[in-house]
């Protein structure tokens, strides 16, 4: 009985584990904010505690528990415990425990999961036949990706028949064309090693190759051609790391292979290789000219920005100086980047971005976990490192061993020179797992005994063994409060999604109730709240637009209950800002959605730019480096005709980025207007420097400069009051920052909102020339 149980519980952890291999790079779900990366997390969750179930049922059967020590198991726990640690320290730990809603990888959850995934596997994990499996349905997996990424990139949307949605040359299943080549990248090993040696592969046997001769034949045929098709989909799509990982893990691959074998299988596994490395050429040059389709599609194919190394060292560094034991917290590298970015960020590419990751992923737990998370990180790295290169260097080692070492290896590269994702994660899980499954002498089989019940022939008193019923509870009590919780997590990213498909197709009433839903089921989430503020005032202002005045009602047709409809929404709006504020006090996003609420109803709510003014204040506070938000402080300031500190805030932005043709076009007006001509003229002459003479926006700074000279010309005061607000036309990027922007903004509507005890302006200090 005990042994047929065994049986079936050995054959759902078979399941159970291929079920994982498949969600991990396929799995995708509409009904999330993210459909990617949460579903993902979904199953992972879900697997790892079927998995542990399965495995307290299997020590139960066997009143004992088996246990596999590996030399990763301290790295691994201190790592989990510098997470745990940062966590509890962090400045918003809820955004530390579900991660930066919708990114949910580097979160509490997800690294729990992945060390929990790591001792279940090593523990249970002993088939080699299961470990094939695994890996022969990772390797189809892969061709599928790849087939699918190369579609894509030449504009074949394959699967847009099933789901409208995915079109695009870089949609795929995995969320990300670096994660589906770095599934590529891991697979390669698994290929070439036998491909170099000469080997067989057990899927042509399948495919009913049985002669030798004939099997070896279709063996090297299915190498090449897979590798070829890895190759063709890395060259087009792959990033610089990826193809950096790639060439290294080749040459790695290559020069660990003897001689011999290299005589005899070289030149096969040259085809793919010079493919790859022709696509390449044509990818980046011109050579074909107008018939080189591939460098036609390089030069829109999007890249996803990686943050350059000098400007996440910097962060990293400045992090770990002011935090050097635990970090910000795992999951918060946003605010880190905000607070700590170089003022040289401001020239690059990306300027206006704000990146949630670091280059790599031991610069980005430099500065979320601190030492003791970059001391498990190196720990974990050395170890694997060390444990690999063992296998490597012996000469009676299999095809499948070899290539485990390899994408042990591969692993520890890749997030050297970039930064991770959860299906990295995951895999990595999976293969740091199977390499010790096949490397057996390197671990340690430990059995805990259960003690077993005794009954007394001459007494009906029996000796109940308390510790596997003590042991189950303590499990399924966690797994219990695991499952609950989360089915609400769930369920309220469930519903915040359904908010913004109602927000998308302006049903903004059914949004707010989405929003008010996923907020009373999962209230720890900044997102939620933003989204929800900006949702009330959506309301809110749409009512005004409707009774705003107008010619044929110069009063409006503000009625008493819209008034009070204006008032509530308003309130809910300020209100949940401030929550969104509160729960990640260091991301200005949250602060900047807050003072944007309160300059628009500035209009109908007392001291609203005062408030407006210091939340602004607050975001500044936490991205420091940051031209925009001085530019939007400066038009507060130039919209209640403070010209002085509007010129400061302008004059603010200018330095932060001399290359900033908004900022010295608001500049030059906000000169204007204290009547400085002279330097609002040198103002507008440098924004003309900046565009192009072809624009729409260069025809816009050339006006003003037309009027503003023309000022001076005449030097007629009646004519300065004369000239209008400057307009800009739809489709130019120079906008006035003073103008209003909202109807609730209007001096003339009737205040509906106190906002007592106007707050002391945070007001960051000038920025140094």
């Amino acid at each position: 009985m005990n042994q047929k149980l065994l049986s079936i519980i050995d054959i759902l952890f078979s399941i159970g584990l291929i079920i994982l291999v498949l969600a991990t790079p396929f799995l995708f779900w509409l009904n999330t904010s993210e459909f990617f990366e949460t579903p993902k997390l979904i199953v992972l969750v879900l697997d790892t505690l079927f998995l542990l179930i399965l495995w307290l049922l299997k020590s139960i059967t066997e009143r004992k528990i088996r246990f596999t020590r590996t030399p990763l198991d301290l790295p691994l726990l201190v790592f989990l415990i510098a997470i745990i640690v940062s966590t509890v320290f962090s400045a918003s730990p809820w955004t530390s425990i579900l991660g930066s809603i919708p990114r949910v990888h580097n979160s509490l959850i997800a690294y729990t999961s992945y060390v929990i995934l790591y001792f279940i596997l090593v523990s249970n994990l002993k088939s080699i036949k299961l470990v094939k499996t695994i890996f022969y349905t990772l390797l189809f997996s892969g061709i599928i990706l790849a087939i699918l990424g190369i579609l894509y990139y030449f504009g074949v949307n394959a699967l847009s028949i099933i789901f409208p949605f995915a079109q695009g040359v870089t949609f795929t299943p995995t969320g990300a064309p670096f994660t589906t080549n770095i599934i590529l990248i891991f697979l390669i090993p698994f290929l070439l090693i036998p491909l170099l040696k000469g080997e067989s592969t057990e899927i042509v046997t399948f495919l009913g190759f049985t002669n030798t001769i004939d099997a070896k034949i279709a063996s090297t045929v299915f190498f090449v051609s897979t590798l070829s098709l890895f190759a063709i989909n890395i060259a087009l799509t792959g990033s610089f790391a990826a193809l950096i990982i790639t060439l290294l893990i080749t040459a790695l691959i290559v020069f660990s292979t003897s001689t011999t074998h290299l005589k005899k299988q070289l030149q096969y596994a040259l085809i793919p290789i010079i493919l790859g490395f022709l696509i390449l050429i044509g990818s980046a040059t011109t050579i074909g000219g107008a018939n080189n389709i591939l460098h036609q599609r390089s030069q829109s194919y999007p890249q996803d920005p990686q943050l350059p190394f000098s400007d996440a060292w910097k962060i990293s560094i400045s992090a770990f100086r002011d935090s050097p034991l635990w970090g910000s917290g795992i999951g918060s590298y946003l605010t880190d980047f905000t607070f700590y970015k170089p003022i040289e960020f401001n020239q690059t590419a990306w300027w206006n971005l704000r990146f949630e990751e670091s280059f790599d992923d031991y610069l980005g737990y430099l500065a979320t976990l601190g030492l003791i998370g970059e001391v498990g990180l190196v720990l974990l790295t050395l170890f694997a490192l060390s444990e690999a290169l063992k296998v490597l260097r012996k000469t009676n080692t299999n095809s499948l061993q070899l290539a485990l070492s390899v994408a042990v290896i591969t692993f520890f590269l890749i997030i050297a020179l970039h930064f991770s994702t959860l299906v990295i994660w995951i895999l990595a899980i999976l293969i740091l797992a199977a390499f010790f499954a096949v490397n057996r002498e390197s671990i340690d089989e430990l059995e805990l005994g259960f003690v077993p019940t005794h009954v007394s022939a001459n007494s009906s008193e029996a000796r109940i063994d308390v510790l596997p019923i003590l042991l189950s509870l303590i499990i399924l009590t966690g797994i219990g409060y695991v499952i609950y919780n989360g089915f609400y997590i769930v369920l309220a990213d469930m519903h915040h999604r359904a908010a913004l498909v109602a927000a998308s197709e302006n049903r903004v009433t059914d949004a707010f109730n989405q929003l008010s839903i996923a907020n009373s089921l999962d209230p720890h989430v900044d997102v939620y709240h933003s989204d929800f503020a900006q949702t009330s005032f959506a309301i809110a202002n749409a009512i005004a637009i409707a009774k705003s005045p107008s010619k044929s009602s110069p009063s409006g047709s503000l009625t008493t209950q819209d008034k009070q409809n204006i008032t509530t929404l308003l309130n809910q709006a300020v209100n949940e800002g401030k929550i969104a504020a509160s729960l990640n006090p260091n991301n200005p996003g949250d602060w900047e959605i807050l003072g944007s609420i309160y300059r628009q109803i500035s209009g109908v709510a007392q001291n609203a730019l005062a408030f407006s003014l210091d939340s602004y204040g607050r975001a500044i506070q936490r991205d420091p480096l940051n031209p925009v938000l001085r530019m939007i402080v400066g038009g507060i300031y130039y919209s209640v005709q403070s010209y002085d500190n509007s010129i400061r805030f302008f004059s603010d932005a200018v330095t932060l980025k001399p290359d900033y043709a908004n900022a010295y076009y608001n500049l030059a007006i906000a000169l204007r207007a204290k009547g400085d001509l002279q330097n609002a003229v040198l103002a507008a002459q440098k924004v003309l420097s900046l565009l192009n003479p072809k624009s729409a926006d260069y025809k816009v700074a050339s006006n003003l400069l037309s009027n503003l000279q023309s000022q001076i010309s005449t030097s007629s005061a009646a004519q300065k009051q004369a000239l209008p607000q400057e307009s800009t036309p739809s489709g130019t990027n120079l906008s006035n920052e003073g103008k209003t922007t909202s109807p609730l903004q209007n001096k003339n509507l009737p205040t509906v909102l106190n906002l007592t005890n106007p707050p002391k302006v945070a007001t960051p200090p000038a920025v140094k020339k």
